[in-house]
């Protein structure tokens, strides 16, 4: 299985593909609840974070839920954070969030994928290892260097 995570404010041809890998169970790991006061400092952290961007009516939303709780159990290394867009919209506007589910990918403040709708925590684990191997191995596929796409919130 493929899952894509795509650079925020890119075109299509920065997309890249990620192969899933084996997941690896640990310990669970603490999903923070974003807001206007604290998503500064959570991007200032060093390391992956990852934010789900939601809301309570959303029927696919739900259903992510538990594959989100399940991939920070796996991965507790990762940190792992919710936004709910009615509360937050100007979270959501400043990532340029249009459809919900959306999960975004930050690595030491510098958004490096998004992936909109629902996605199984085995598939998302593995997409995140490989991204995590791919930064810290140069970059992308063939060497391709890849356009700085950050959110519009500054940190």
């Amino acid at each position: 299985m493929t899952v894509a995570l795509g650079f925020i404010g890119c075109d299509k041809r920065d997309l890249i593909a990620l192969e899933t890998s084996e997941p690896q169970t640990e310990t669970m790991s603490d999903i923070e609840t974003l807001t206007e006061t604290t998503i500064t400092h959570a991007l200032r952290q060093p390391g992956i974070l990852v934010i789900d961007f939601w809301a309570p009516w959303c029927g696919p939303c739900r259903a992510m839920t538990p594959q989100f709780e399940r991939a920070a159990e796996m991965r507790p290394g990762y940190r792992f954070a919710k936004v709910n867009v009615d509360e937050q919209p100007t979270i959501a506007s400043a990532f340029e969030v249009r459809s919900i589910p959306m999960l975004v990918v930050i690595s030491d403040g510098e958004v490096i994928g998004a992936h909109p709708g629902v996605v199984g925590a085995e598939s998302l684990v593995g997409a995140l290892d490989q991204l995590v191997l791919r930064r810290r191995g140069g970059g992308r596929r063939g060497g391709a260097r890849r356009r700085s796409c950050r959110p519009r919130w500054r940190v």
